[in-house]
């Protein structure tokens, strides 16, 4: 999250290629939604404790930007 932006984008994009090449489950934890929304297929957040997944046709329509950001 210190990261300055050119070098966040390049750690987004390594990820997502090492994901890619290896095809290997990536446990990502960020305050981010926009940043969860990028990089993850499934989305799971923390609330009351618990874990809930998030509704992902929500997610992918958040990221074409079809819904204002809560």
């Amino acid at each position: 999250s210190a990261l300055d932006e050119g070098l966040h984008e390049e750690l987004c994009e390594l990820l997502q290629s090492i994901h890619k090449e290896l095809n290997m489950t990536i446990l990502h934890v960020t305050h981010s939604r926009p940043e969860a929304e990028r990089l993850a297929e499934k989305i799971w957040h923390f609330k009351d404790h618990q874990v809930q997944p998030v509704d992902e046709r929500e997610a992918r329509d958040r990221l074409k930007g079809n819904l204002e950001d809560a």
